[in-house]
Parts: structure tokens; sequence; C-alpha cells
């Protein structure tokens, strides 16, 4: 991938409060360092990721020090990797204090923080070290000044060295254990620090496994060696593994018996029933302790594991391994097992297959295929691929769903990450975890309109002001390409509260800022007729909502584009009857139609908020121009009796006498509207047709709707 420098300009100063590139392999730079954006930031923001331009996608997240981070984002399948060092006290590995003041810095401090590096790192080749004296050369003093943090009184002597333009051989060993001393202080601090980075780095691997299954003439060890290549720049080593980790000798080994031909899988006989439950209890002995010693390790050292068959192909063709034991059995045994993050199940043709590797008869191939598509292996994500195809068509579907899944794993875990309820496999909301305040406030971006909702929502507020949801677990991440649409408009150090509505691909986010105070409200829709609704609401805003007279304000749009909808956030608090419709909205409504003409569309409780200065009415996709006489209020109270069981049918006809608080309401209406008064029951039947035809009918609230209408529309018939 070749990065430009427009792309190192558009993320660095997300990272932080002040963020500074180092070195970059790009420009002037590229000469000095590795091959990714080296960078100090002040103030460092956890979650910058969040607010990646649109192209950039997170897949990996490594803490590789006490305050330095490694974020890996990939752009249509290139990779592009962040080193990011936010050490304010000086206390990590390279001794390097970041503070408010410090940065940008002169080519001198450059310089220092390269040799700082360099010398932790026991890099001394002369190239390297020639350039950075080249460049403490520029500004000899900051250079000088810049050395005496990480170390001390020996800054002077080894600042000599690399000006005069050579390996600072001389002073090398004192300069590294200068480097290493710390305080008391500073070492506890570093102690405790290392200690929770460990922890973290075990129980949260950076590493990925992906499992390769099908019968042979899939071409799994030519895809193995390819999808390692390929994925390579997004780990710090790769490795493979064909059947079993290998932790323990081969049984053979122990038996004495010889190696076997691998050309024919199926030669020879199978062991007896005892015999063959021993040897698959000794693989399974393997399986189990590499996986939870040197296959952990691996994963805490960011290694892409690219396995092939593994433990659930006893299940699958125990003839190869001359077993006889049962399936179920070996299926059982493997869920005691470490999962893979990712299994490939590489579907092919049997003749296809056969003609690629002649071993196994085409019925023998295709009862395996249909084996391993009807029962895969457990992991976290399964993908099923076509191998069929090329070897560059199989291995793109790898490692698309190796990033896929690295995209989704790193977004869970970024920062504090998010509660999903009420699941967290599957979200209807994305709550910040943390810190309390942002969870808190997260919990606005829903709602409710019921006692038992309103009683669970407060529940949940006061155990998120807590700081309890800080222990929750951690759900899915943003939906990728929602993250993407809200990227330009989350704020530094800000977080997203996210629900997903009823219709399909359509969500809504509470942008909140530092401090948890709502920012901005932000529609977001995934598919077309979602973008109209979103378009029409943006016009409804912005057009007959601007008039709304007061108590009733409606939200300031700030941004409007295909998919996406951004405005005010409305700070509201709780009612205890959110059905219940206030005489001087509903007369505020009437005043807004004589001046207007129009109606919201959609005027229901959970679109009316309580705020300090009034009422703000939002949802306004469904905004007509060229509404009825009335519309609202018949809306508002047909809502709450279909959908809220408040008010019986009884009473709705009892209010087009004036009766009740729909009758209360309707008179308001009618006052503000200046109409002169006229039996309501016409009109009201034609609003219970109008509004019939537009529900849904594949839904369980417009199945609700319809029959509550049709109920109605019965009774006035009457």
């Amino acid at each position: 991938m070749t990065v430009t420098e427009r792309d190192v300009e558009a993320l660095v100063p997300l990272l932080g409060g002040a963020a500074q590139p180092v070195h970059m392999p790009v420009g002037e730079a590229a000469g000095v360092g590795g091959g990714d954006v080296d960078c100090l930031v002040w103030d460092l923001d956890p979650t910058w990721p969040v607010r990646a331009p649109r192209g950039w996608r997170l897949v990996q997240t490594i803490r590789y020090d006490v305050l330095a981070w490694y974020w890996v984002l990939e752009r249509d399948g290139d990779a592009l990797a962040v080193d990011a060092l936010a050490d304010p006290g000086g206390i990590g590995q390279y001794r390097w204090p970041v503070g408010p003041d410090s940065l940008p810095l002169t080519a001198g401090e450059r310089a220092g923080y390269l040799t700082a590096k360099r010398i932790r790192k026991g890099i001394r080749d002369p190239g390297e070290w020639a350039r950075i004296g080249a460049l403490a050369a520029e500004d000899p003093d900051g250079f000088r000044s810049s050395l005496r943090a990480p170390f001390g009184a020996h800054a002077e002597a080894l600042a000599s060295e690399v000006l005069s333009g050579g390996l600072p051989a001389a002073g090398w060993d004192e300069a590294r254990r200068r480097q290493r001393a710390r305080s008391a202080a500073s070492s506890v601090r570093l102690a405790v620090q290392k200690g929770g980075r460990a922890l973290g780095r075990w129980l949260a691997p950076t590493g990925f496994t992906v499992l390769l299954v099908g019968p042979d003439g899939t071409g799994k060890s030519s895809v193995a060696e390819a999808v390692r290549r390929e994925c390579a720049p997004f780990f710090r080593r790769t490795e493979s593994q064909h059947w079993r980790p290998g932790l323990l000798p081969r049984s053979g080994d122990v038996s004495g018996a010889p190696q076997r031909d691998v050309t024919q899988p199926h030669s020879g006989g199978t062991r007896g029933t005892a015999a063959s439950l021993v040897a698959a209890a000794y693989h399974w002995g393997d399986f189990f302790l590499a996986g939870w010693t040197t296959g952990r390790a691996r994963l805490v050292r960011s290694t892409l594991v690219v396995a092939e068959r593994g433990w659930h192909d006893l299940a699958v063709d125990p003839r190869r391994y001359r077993l006889d034991v049962p399936p179920g059995l070996v299926r059982a045994a493997g869920r005691l097992l470490p999962r893979p993050d990712l299994v490939c199940v590489l579907d092919v043709t049997p003749s296809v297959a056969v003609a690629r590797k002649p071993e196994l008869p085409e019925e023998e191939v295709a009862r395996q295929a249909e084996a391993w598509r009807r029962d895969p292996p457990p992991a976290r994500a399964r993908v099923v691929i076509d191998a069929d195809r090329s070897l560059d068509e199989v291995v793109a579907g790898v490692r698309a769903a190796v990033l896929d899944g690295m995209n989704e794993r790193a977004l869970r875990r970024l920062g504090p990450g998010w509660a999903g309820l009420p699941r967290s496999s599957h979200p209807r909301w994305w709550i910040p975890r943390g810190p309390a305040p942002a969870a808190a406030a997260g919990l606005a971006v829903y709602h409710p309109v019921t006692p038992a909702g309103l009683a669970g929502w407060a529940v949940a507020r006061t155990v998120a002001r807590a700081g309890a949801l800080s222990v929750w677990p951690r759900g899915r991440g943003l939906p990728e390409e929602v993250r993407a649409r809200l990227a330009p408009h989350v704020p530094p150090h800000g977080s997203v509260a996210l629900l997903r509505a009823n219709h399909p691909g359509r969500y809504v986010a509470l942008i909140l800022t530092r401090d948890g105070s709502p920012a901005a409200v932000a529609k977001v829709a995934l598919d077309a007729a979602g973008a109209a609704a979103l378009f029409a609401e943006a016009d409804a805003l912005e057009g007959p909502a601007r008039s709304l007279p007061g108590p009733l304000l409606a939200p300031r749009v700030s941004h409007a584009s295909a998919g996406l909808l951004v405005t005010d956030a409305a700070v509201w608090r709780p009612r205890a009857r959110p059905w219940r419709l206030p005489p001087e909205v509903a007369g505020a409504l009437g005043e807004w139609f004589a001046a207007t003409g129009a109606s919201h569309g959609d005027f229901a409780p959970w679109n009316l908020l309580r705020t300090r200065s009034g009422w703000t009415l939002v949802d306004w996709e469904s905004g007509d121009p060229e509404g009825a006489p009335f519309e609202d209020v018949f809306h508002w109270f047909v809502q709450c009796h279909a959908l809220l069981g408040r008010l019986d049918r009884s009473s709705l006809l009892r209010g087009l006498e004036g009766l009740g608080p729909f009758g209360t309401a309707l008179a308001a209406y009618r006052a503000g509207a200046r109409l002169a008064a006229a039996p309501l029951a016409e009109r009201f039947r034609d609003y219970l047709e109008r509004s019939r035809a537009r529900l849904p009918v594949d839904t369980p609230d417009g199945a609700r709707g319809r029959n509550a209408r049709d109920a109605l529309l019965r009774d006035l018939r009457l």
C-alpha cells in the first residue's frame, strides 16, 4: 500500500488533544523508522478509530507497552499501522514524556525521540544512526535537551556521539542502563500498569485463529499458505498448523509405528474400539494442552494461526487416523477445546476435488463435504467458501472473512466498549460501558412510554450512573457502515449510543461529548427507502416544522445527506404518564395547522419529548405539508389505544362528542386552529381508513394497528 501524506494528515489529528507523526513511510521521513506511522500523542483518545474517515476500518489494537498503542487500520484490503506513544509521566520503555507543551517537536527533539527508541530496541544499523545524526544536526540544542529525560546525566555524552554521525557504541550500555532507571514511585506505577496490561492481553489476546476444513481437493494447504502471506500486515507474526498442534509427540513415535503414506489416507485397517478411544484421548490432550498453553501464548503475541482440519476432522474422517470412535463423542469432546475465531468451510464439487487430488472416491468426498456443511466446528464465526473457484478467489474470500472478523472484534474491544442490550450477541441498543456519565446519558437514546419501560429505564440509568455498566459483558461493536457514517460527527473523546429501529437497516444514534452531554441525534438508513424517508424528514424540519408555535419545538438540522440526518439533541425528562396529551400542546398543534396547513404525520407519545424549554416534537419523516384537520390528535389517541392499551374504543367514540381526555384535546386543537364546531365522526372515519392503508402488514405493531382501526370503523358504522 502507498501511504500518502494526506492519509496521515487525516488520521493523526484524531488521536488526541495534540498529536505529531515522528516518522511515516512517506515523504522525507521514509528512511527513518519502520513501515508504520509513529506518533507522539498528548491527551490520547482511546476510541479515536470510531472517528476514522470513510474507507478506513479498524482491524487490530495492540497495547504493546504500558502507555503505547499500535493500531492497524484497513482500507480496500490494505493495511496502515499507527504506533502512538502517550506517556505524560515518561515511565514507559522509552522514558519519553509527552506533555501538553511538548508538541510539536523540533527537528532536534524528533531526533532525540528516535534515539531513545532505537537504543531501547537495540538497533545498531549505521545507516539509521547516520540519518538520525543528520536530523539532530538541524537543531543540536533541542536534541541535547530532549535527551535529558530518558538518559539523565549521560545525555551530553550520548548527544556528542550521535551528532558526530556515527553509532553511539562507546556509551551504548550506559545509555540503556540510564533508560531503564526509574524512581521508586515510577517503578510501582509501571509494575501495576504492566500487570494490568499483561492480564488484559491474556484475557483478550490480539492474535487470530483461522481453521480451514473440507475434504481433500479443496486446496487447504495452498489456501493456508496464501492466507498467511496476504494477512501478514495485520499481525506481528503468522504460523500454520496441520491438523493438531504437535505439543505432544506423534502417537506412532510413542508406540513405534511407522509413518503412513499420506497419499493413501484410507489405506490400512482401523484400530479396535479400545485402542481408538485411547488414541483419540491422546490427540484430544494435545489439542487441549496446547490450546491453553502454547496456543494461547501465540495469540497473546498477536499471531495469526492458520490451522487445517482440526480436532473435528476425527468426526468427519476417522478412517484417515485409523480410528473407530463415535462422531458424537468427538464433537462433545471438542466443545471443551478453545474455539477458533473463524472456521472457513471450503465447499467443493466432488468431481472437481477428485480431479485435483484423486486420493478418495467421489462418494467419500461428497459425504465429507456434506458433513462439514451440516455440522461445522463451533467457532466465533463461520463462513462457507466455494472452493471450486480459483486459488486467488478462495484466498480473497478467506481474507475478507478474516478482516471482517478482526474489524468486529476490534470495535467490540475499543475503549470502554458497548453493552449490548437486551442481548450482547444481537443487541437492540448499544450503550457505552463507560465512563459512567456517558453510560447514563446514552440510555436517553430510548424513550420509554409504558410503566414497565419507564421502570426498567430508571433502574438501568441508576445502574449506569454507579458505573456498573463498566463490568457488563462487552457487546458487539457498532455496525461498520453505521460507524463510518457517524464518524465525522463524533466529537473528540466522544461516544455513541445506538438504537436499532423497527425498520430494517435503520438506526438512531445519540452522539455524546466527553463529559456525557448529548451533542446530537443522528439517524442512519442503509437502504434506499430509509434514505428517502430521511430526506423527507429533513425537508419537514427545515420547512413547516420551523413555524411551530410555543410550547412546541422541533430539532434543528445540522447535516443531511444520503442515508444520514443529524439534528440537535433534545435533553428530555421522563414522564410518568406519557400517553396523556397536554391541552396546551394540542392547542399549539391546532394553531400550527391554521398557519401552515401541515401535520406531523406520526404524532404519538414516543415522539413528544418534555424538555426544560418546552415540548420537542421528533421523527418528522411522515410529515405532510397538506395535512387534514385534527389528524395529529386523532393519531395520538388511536396509537395510545392500539399500541399502548390506553383508552378503550368507547372512550374514543365519546371523545368525538367532546367527552374525556380525547374530547378535551380535540377542543383545544379546534380552538387553536380556529375551526367552527362540527361533528367529527366523518373526519375520524377518513383518518382511520387513510392511516390503516399506510400501516405495514408484516409487523406485529402493524397488525395491531390495523385490527384496532378495523374495530373502530365497525363501531362507527353502528
